[in-house]
C-alpha cells in the first residue's frame, strides 16, 4: 500500500505548481520513490511527488536565504522550526503531478505526517 505525505496549505499547492521542490522537516526520512500527497484537512489525495533525495541542512541564515527557490520559506521561519539546536531537513523532490480528480481515503486516528493510502495509480487505472 503506497504512502502518502500531509502537507498544509500554502505548501502543498506550492509543490503541486512546481515552485517548491523541498519539503523542509525537523526529521530525515528513508522513503524515496513515488508518494501520494494529501492537502491537509481535506480527506483527499490531490496529487503526487517523487521523494529522490534528503539532504541536511546548517541553521544558518546564509545558506536557508540562498536557497531560498527551493523551499519557498523564509530564512528565519526556519531557523526557529522546530528545536533549533537540530538540524533541519530537505526532502527533495521532482515530478510533481496534480491530479485532475482528488481521490478520497480513510483518514486513520492520529495520522498527522504519513497515511497508507489505497493505490491511486490502480484507481485511476480502473476508471
Amino acid at each position: 500500500m503506497p504512502s502518502a505525505l500531509i502537507i498544509d496549505e500554502p505548501w502543498i499547492s506550492k509543490i503541486l505548481s512546481g515552485q517548491k521542490n523541498w519539503e523542509i522537516r525537523t526529521q530525515t526520512t528513508h522513503k524515496r520513490g513515488e508518494i501520494g500527497l494529501i492537502r491537509k484537512g481535506s480527506g483527499l489525495i490531490v496529487g503526487s511527488v517523487e521523494i529522490v533525495n534528503v539532504l541536511e541542512l546548517p541553521r544558518n541564515i546564509s545558506v536557508l536565504h540562498d536557497t531560498f527557490q527551493n523551499h519557498n520559506c523564509w530564512a528565519m521561519d526556519l531557523i526557529n522550526y522546530g528545536d533549533p539546536e537540530k538540524p533541519l531537513y530537505a526532502w527533495v523532490l521532482k515530478d510533481a503531478n496534480r491530479f485532475e480528480d482528488p481521490i478520497p481515503y480513510d483518514h486513520p486516528r492520529g495520522a498527522v505526517i504519513w497515511v497508507k493510502v489505497p493505490d491511486w495509480k490502480k484507481q485511476k487505472a480502473e476508471v
